[in-house]
C-alpha cells in the first residue's frame, strides 16, 4: 500500500507539474500579450513625446525669430535714421560753408570797387589842386609881369627902378615857391591817401576772410549693426526602439516538474545493499 502510495503521489506530483505547465504557458502567454501592448504603448507615447519635443523647438525657433527680427528691423531703422541725420547735417554744414565763401567773393568785390571809387576820388580831388596851383602859378608869374611892367611906366630909373623890379621879381619867385611847396606836399598826401586806402582794403579783406568758415568735416556715421544672435535650439535625439518583448521569459514551469519529481524520488529509499526500498513513515 505504502508503494502504491508512493506512486500515486508521485503521479500525483507528477500531473500537477504538468497542470502548473499549462498555467505557467497560459500566464506566459497572457503577460506576453500584455508585454507587447505595453511595449506598443510605450513606442507608441516615445514617438509622441519625440514630436511633441520637436514641435514645441519650431515654435521656439519661429519665436526666436519674430523677436530677434523685429530687433534687427528696429536696429536697421535706427541706424539709418541717423545716417538720414548725418547727411542732413553735412549738407547744412557744407551749405552754410559755400554762402561763407560767396559772401566773401561778394565782400571781395564791394571792397575793390570801393577802393577804385576812393582812389578816383581822391585822383580827381589830386588833379583839381594841381590844376589850383597851376592857376595860382600862372596867376603869379601875369601879377609879377604886370607889377614889373607898372614899375618901369612910372619912369622910375637907376638904382630905385633895380630895387623894385628885384622885389617885384622876388615876390613873385616867393609865391612861385610856395606853390611848388603844395604841390609836392598835395603829391605827398596823395600817395599817403593812396597808400592808406590800399591798406584799407587789404584790412577789410581779411575782415571779410576771416568771417569765411572753416571747411566742414563729414559727420561721423554710425557702423552698420550687427545681426542679432539667435539661439541655437536643440533638437531631441531620434528615439529608439528597445527589444521586443520575450515571450516566456516572464516564468518557467520546470520547478513545478522538478518538485514533482523531487516527491516521487521522496517516497522511495535505498539501503544499504543498494536496494530500493518504500519509506512508509
Amino acid at each position: 500500500m505504502a508503494i502504491i502510495g508512493a506512486i500515486i503521489g508521485a503521479g500525483t506530483a507528477i500531473i500537477g507539474g504538468f497542470a502548473s505547465k499549462k498555467a505557467a504557458d497560459n500566464a506566459a502567454a497572457a503577460q506576453y500579450n500584455q508585454d507587447v501592448r505595453n511595449e506598443q504603448y510605450a513606442w507608441d507615447e516615445t514617438l509622441r513625446t519625440f514630436d511633441f519635443i520637436k514641435r514645441g523647438n519650431q515654435i521656439t525657433r519661429q519665436n526666436n525669430e519674430n523677436l530677434f527680427g523685429y530687433q534687427d528691423a528696429t536696429n536697421l531703422n535706427n541706424w539709418q535714421d541717423q545716417m538720414k541725420i548725418a547727411d542732413r547735417e553735412d549738407r547744412m554744414n557744407f551749405s552754410a560753408y559755400n554762402k561763407s565763401l560767396q559772401q566773401y567773393d561778394s565782400q571781395l568785390s564791394f571792397n575793390n570797387v570801393a577802393l577804385v571809387q576812393a582812389q578816383q576820388a581822391e585822383r580827381t580831388k589830386f588833379q583839381e589842386a594841381v590844376a589850383e596851383m597851376a592857376f595860382q602859378s600862372q596867376n603869379n608869374t601875369i601879377s609879377g609881369l604886370q607889377e614889373a611892367g607898372a614899375a618901369q611906366a612910372r619912369g622910375v630909373s637907376g638904382r630905385s627902378a633895380g630895387k623894385e623890379l628885384h622885389s617885384v621879381l622876388a615876390s613873385a619867385a616867393r609865391n612861385q615857391a610856395i606853390i611848388a611847396e603844395s604841390l609836392v606836399s598835395a603829391n605827398k598826401n596823395f600817395g599817403q591817401t593812396m597808400s592808406k586806402l590800399n591798406n584799407e582794403k587789404y584790412g577789410a579783406d581779411l575782415q571779410a576772410w576771416s568771417n569765411v568758415m572753416v571747411t566742414p568735416e563729414k559727420a561721423a556715421r554710425p557702423t552698420a549693426p550687427l545681426k542679432s544672435m539667435r539661439p541655437i535650439v536643440q533638437d531631441p535625439r531620434d528615439p529608439v526602439r528597445g527589444p521586443a518583448p520575450v515571450k516566456g521569459a516572464g516564468g518557467s514551469v520546470i520547478p513545478g516538474i522538478m518538485n514533482g519529481v523531487a516527491t516521487l524520488a521522496g517516497g522511495f529509499g535505498i539501503n544499504s545493499s543498494g536496494q530500493i526500498k518504500v519509506k512508509t513513515g
